[in-house]
């Protein structure tokens, strides 16, 4: 069990690094100043597309919430296995607890995507040439609900249910 936690933990701070690189290459690498490289580019795996990808505002948003989701079931687990808490019965690292929280970080991202798409005039043409200020704002709010999505999934739940009943008109 010892060594589980050890991974665990290990893999949070991982992950931590990780998504501050990604958000950082998002905010310093503008992704339209990549289009020319990338039209040039031959290959299907080139640096010139990992470069895109990974500054692009859909994949990095969506990178970043992928991490935050991993990052907050895996904070759960290790909080649950603390002392004054019950433990898991099982000493292994729960992998399903870590690819729920993934998965509703996904689902929090395509929220995001949807609700922006509803909303603005022209999302795509926003989104790509988005300001670092504006990468900042959506970034850190999608990261921030990924998280909470992979930590407490009962929020995403809640919060989930709550939007059901928002064209209700009983007050029930």
């Amino acid at each position: 069990m010892k060594y589980s936690v050890i991974l665990l933990a290990l893999g949070v701070v991982v992950g931590v690094i990780v998504w501050i690189w990604i958000f950082c290459y998002g905010i310093t690498m503008p992704s339209v100043d990549l289009m020319e490289e990338l039209r040039d580019s031959k290959s299907l795996f080139s640096v010139e597309r990992f470069r895109w990808i990974i500054s692009n505002t859909f994949t990095n948003t969506a990178l970043l919430a992928i991490m935050m989701g991993y990052i907050g079931a895996a904070y759960s687990l290790l909080t649950i296995r603390r002392p004054d808490r019950s433990q898991i019965q099982d000493s292994r690292i729960d992998g399903r607890t870590l690819l729920c929280g993934v998965v509703r970080a996904f689902i929090v991202f395509l929220l995001f995507l949807s609700g922006s798409i509803i909303v603005l005039d022209n999302p795509i043409e926003s989104l790509i040439s988005s300001t670092p200020h504006q990468y900042i704002k959506v970034a850190a709010s999608i990261s921030v609900l990924s998280f909470l999505a992979g930590w407490k999934p009962e929020l995403f739940v809640e919060a989930v249910a709550s939007a059901e009943h928002l064209g209700d008109p009983s007050p029930e």
